[in-house]
């Protein structure tokens, strides 16, 4: 496979804090949020380029492009971000 023609997989997640709205687990900070992207991407990367927004100046705008043009979307809805949501 070319890289132009490696499906898309689009991950929204948290990104600097995600806390337990039940409190049946710890808050997890940006460290372990980057762990959790990573050991995704990582079973992902095989067979698709993967990306998330979080660097971007118009992250709305990035998400909202991503979400339409991506072929695979993996959603972490640990701390029921209204953002990820």
């Amino acid at each position: 496979m070319t890289a132009s023609n490696i499906p898309k997989a689009f991950v929204i997640m948290p990104f600097s804090k995600a806390a337990s709205k039940t409190d049946q687990y710890d808050a997890l900070d940006s460290d372990d949020l980057e762990t959790i992207f990573e050991v995704v991407s990582d079973a992902l990367k095989p067979n698709y380029h993967v990306k998330r927004a979080d660097s971007a100046n118009d992250i709305l705008g990035e998400i909202m492009i991503d979400l339409d043009s991506s072929d695979l979307v993996v959603a972490d809805l640990t701390s029921l971000n209204p953002n990820v949501m």
